[in-house]
Formats: structure tokens, sequence, C-alpha cells
């Protein structure tokens, strides 16, 4: 959905954009996921998995290597998020995490520990809004791998199947404050499949890209494959390959 997650947590990406989104519904997935954007030559590899079905508190682990720039000259290495959520009410989720940070970059080495803090309010069955935190302490902007951004979002239901979302991204502490606009809608059909498409202006990278994807899902696995396009900034495409795995 075009990296729409703040109030949309229907995949693992919920342990990275908005830890409240855990709490959405209940499942137990693991989920392995591989990013290559060639015009930036940009590599990014994650394993994770989330459990929400087991008990009231879901919690979610993951390993990340991120890899930017000729032999990783801009940034490399890797990061592990421990994150959890609670249903404080039937409107409303609040969810944290821990990252430590392990990277080599082309202002300093990154060896810390951050974390975010989010919520979701719940307006009835089909609106979510969301805000998060990220970076919230022990910020860095060396490598631009840990920044301290201020992320709210917005997701619907606006027909059976179809969900819509928005998020809006700021780096407060920038002089220049830039910003990130993504906006994404997925169509779930058939009880198998869902086709899903996204566009985002990154005045933080300067880059505006789109995306399309499509999803095959069923009780036991999911396979997930999106093709994005720089339109502005790096040129270049984006391939996206993700496979999950569901625990019953």
């Amino acid at each position: 959905m075009g990296d729409v997650h703040r109030a949309v947590g229907t995949g693992n990406d919920a342990i990275f954009r908005n830890p409240a989104g855990m709490s959405l519904f209940p499942r137990y997935v693991v989920e392995s996921f591989w990013r290559r954007h060639a015009g930036r030559n940009e590599t990014l590899t994650s394993l994770s998995v989330l459990d929400s079905r087991t008990g009231p508190v879901a919690g979610g682990l993951a390993y990340t290597y991120d890899y930017a720039g000729s032999s990783g000259g801009i940034r490399s290495g890797s990061r592990f998020d421990v994150a959890t959520s609670y249903a404080m009410a039937d409107w409303l989720l609040a969810g944290t995490s821990l990252r430590y940070l392990h990277m080599d970059t082309v202002d300093a080495p990154v060896r810390r520990v951050t974390g975010d803090a989010g919520f979701i309010f719940r307006l009835g069955d089909r609106i979510n809004l969301g805000v998060v935190g990220q970076n919230y302490f022990n910020a860095t902007d060396a490598g631009r791998v840990a920044p301290r951004v201020l992320g709210v979002g917005f997701g619907a239901v606006v027909w059976k199947g179809l969900v819509v979302g928005f998020d809006y991204d700021v780096e407060p502490e920038d002089d220049e404050q830039p910003a990130r606009y993504s906006a994404g809608a997925e169509f779930f059909f058939l009880d198998h499949f869902a086709l899903r498409g996204g566009w985002t202006s990154d005045e933080i990278r300067d880059d505006r890209h789109v995306s399309v994807g499509g999803s095959f899902v069923d009780e036991e696995y999911g396979l997930d494959v999106s093709f994005g396009r720089s339109i502005a900034g790096a040129p270049g495409y984006e391939l996206s390959i993700g496979l999950r795995v569901f625990v019953n």
C-alpha cells in the first residue's frame, strides 16, 4: 500500500511503522521480506515474527539487514527490533518497541538503542487514526538510520475488501522540517487475492515514486510481490518480495 502503515497494520510492517498496529487483529505470522532499488543501489532484507493471537499482549521480533550505496558506502549493517502492543480499550491500541542499531554509515558508525511508541484510535469498525513517535530517544542523523520522526496515519475500509490509507511523516528537529506523504489502497477479493497500489512524495529523501503489487494468501502462507518506480530523485525500479507463513 505504498508504505502506508501508521494506521493500517495488515502485515508485520507494524513492528517497524507503528507497533500499536500489531493488536488490530489476531494473527501469528512469520514473514521474510526482500527489497531492491537498483537506482539507489539499496537492498533491504528482513525476517520477523508477530504474535497477537496467543495472549492479550501482542509481541513482535525482527532482524533487518540494510545496505545502501556502492560497497555499502552510504550505510550498511543490521538492526534488531522487539515490539509489544496492547488493546487498552476497544477504541484504543498502544504499542512500543526497542531497536538496536549496528550500522556503518558515511557519517559515522552507529551503535545504539532507540525506540518507537505509538497509538491507534479506532473510530468504529471502519476507520483508524494512528500516531507514532519513531526514535523518540537516542536519535541520530548519522546516515539517516535513526532520525527522530513524528508520523500520523489514516486508514479506512471504504467497501467490502477495499482499504485505503494515508500517512504523513515529519522530522521536527530538522530546521527545514522535511515531510513525507504516502497514500495507498488495497483490494482483497475471491478470498485469496489482493491488489494494491501506492504513491509517495518524500521531501526527506528528495524522492517521489509509485508502486503496484499483488498477493496470494491462504490459511497457511501468503506471497507478496510489488514493483515500484521512482519518478523524481534517484531514477530506477524497485522490486519487493515477501513470504508469510501463518502459524496455526
